[in-house]
């Protein structure tokens, strides 16, 4: 959640009628940003919200004495008028007229809103939530049961700083060298990480005390094994008028493909020289995917391109689209990429007036960090004298489209779509 330009991760455990709070994985207690008034039944129906609550009746009347009472199951604030006949029809015509207009969710989040998970039954443990708002690289505790009882230690939320104390001299040797870097990233940024050791010597009773020299180590983190994601399908579709002109177009990317690898040098590998590894596919998500036009924008009076909203439901992937293009963006699986993908449309309404639409699909992972090849369709538009002779020379894929496959990507990667 991002309020104030700042990214902060909540939890919320209710065990009621316990509330706690944690707020970068420390508890904070929580706020109360309206009076706890009892709920009553009411017709209502319920709902969620985030940065919100429900606010039942606040009369627009200018206040004289405010008075906090409960109506149902809302709070409103009512004011204190001299008792005259005239005053007290006003009030009522006032709360009559404006009742169902004026209740409603206030104040709303305002903000950037990443993630919301809800888990009916099941509260968290402090540590799991502190694990779950820890960077994915930090110090960490080797063998931490291991560990002996007289030590005592502390990590911040970002597990970027340690702190340990003890007594015993041998001890606290042995706890330090089960001090470990992590990095659970899949690719993780290359370069040096420094660290700081600094330590503190209390002495009782005696006229001097030591001091010992501050440390300054770093470590380095290798380039990891890069991952080559390589997309791969048809690449030229051949058809006519009619199906570009059907009102839900016509499906660009049907026979789509994205894999990813990566070169693993094998244990033979690292002995011989020039002997290149060994290809491993592997899974990781992607942050976007655009299709470009090339050539010529998009005429939105006659043509576009097409994405039912209900392609994107229960993914976390969102899409936007002009004349230039559509760009599909978010966080996700590359098999939710692909299934996506697959049901992007082209509609043209006066195909007659076109040969041919040339479209670009490229796909991303860590914000164009690691990209993936050009892959490049050609659709060429089928007038009809070349239908006729199109249909007399199609034996195999149906009359209305012409299949071209790219030999060195196709056939090698996926023979069952050979041709």
């Amino acid at each position: 959640m991002s309020a104030a330009e700042e990214w902060h991760y909540y939890v919320i455990n209710v065990e009621f009628p316990v509330v706690t709070l944690y707020v970068d994985g420390v508890t904070y207690d929580p706020y109360l940003v309206t009076d706890d008034w009892p709920i009553h039944p009411s017709q209502i129906d319920m709902q969620l919200t985030v940065g919100a609550c429900w606010q039942g009746l606040h009369p627009a009347i200018p206040p004289a004495s405010p008075l906090r009472a409960s109506a149902g199951f809302a709070v409103f604030t009512a004011y204190i008028y001299p008792v005259t006949q005239r005053t007290v029809s006003m009030f009522r015509s006032h709360i009559h007229n404006n009742l169902k207009s004026i209740q409603h969710i206030h104040p709303y989040f305002r903000g950037s809103l990443s993630g919301l998970t809800i888990r009916p039954g099941k509260i968290e443990s402090q540590k799991v939530i502190s694990c779950l708002q820890a960077c994915k690289e930090g110090l960490d505790i080797n063998s931490l049961e291991s560990l002996d009882k007289n030590i005592k230690f502390h990590f911040n939320p970002a597990q970027s700083i340690l702190v340990m104390e003890g007594e015993d001299l041998e001890n606290m040797n042995t706890a330090v060298r089960k001090v470990a870097y992590i990095n659970s990233r899949q690719f993780p940024t290359p370069g040096i990480r420094r660290l700081h050791i600094s330590t503190t010597v209390q002495c009782f009773g005696e006229d001097t005390c030591i001091s010992i020299l501050d440390i300054d180590a770093v470590v380095m983190v290798l380039q990891p094994s890069e991952p080559r994601i390589t997309i791969t399908g048809l690449e030229r579709l051949n058809l006519p008028t009619s199906d570009l002109q059907e009102p839900e177009g016509v499906a660009l990317f049907q026979d789509l493909h994205v894999i990813s690898t990566v070169t693993r040098a094998d244990a033979a590998a690292q002995h011989t020289a020039h002997r290149p590894g060994v290809q491993e596919e592997i899974i990781h998500n992607l942050d976007y995917c655009d299709v470009l036009v090339l050539g010529e924008e998009l005429r939105p009076e006659q043509e576009s391109l097409q994405l039912q909203r209900s392609a994107l439901l229960g993914k976390h992937l969102d899409a936007t689209n002009s004349t230039s293009g559509m760009s599909i963006y978010g966080v996700d699986s590359m098999s939710n990429y692909e299934q996506v993908i697959r049901q992007v449309r082209y509609y043209n309404l006066r195909p007659g007036q076109m040969t041919e639409r040339r479209f670009r699909l490229t796909c991303s992972e860590l914000n164009g960090r690691y990209t993936s090849n050009e892959f490049d369709l050609e659709v060429s538009v089928l007038h009809s004298s070349d239908a006729g002779e199109h249909v007399n020379h199609m034996v195999a894929p149906p009359q209305y489209m012409q299949v071209v496959h790219h030999p060195s990507m196709m056939h090698d990667l996926y023979p069952s779509h050979s041709s």
